[in-house]
């Protein structure tokens, strides 16, 4: 920064900045974490029972032209 910067200013830049390496380091754990929690609910036992009972439920319709 320029050395005309006000104090209070460059105080608060500081601060700003110091915000924005938290979060560089919080937004790709927090997507990770999302992202994952997303995953294995997708792959719960539930959710797969229900996925093949209705595939099998469109495979094997009879009003299928």
């Amino acid at each position: 920064m320029s050395a005309n910067v006000p104090p209070f200013f460059r105080a608060w830049m500081e601060q700003v900045m110091a915000l924005q390496r938290v979060e560089a380091i919080f937004r790709p754990v927090a997507l990770a974490a999302i992202f994952g929690w997303i995953a294995w609910r997708l792959c719960s036992d539930v959710v797969r029972r229900e996925f093949k009972a209705l595939t099998t439920t469109n495979e094997v319709s009879p009003s299928a032209p």
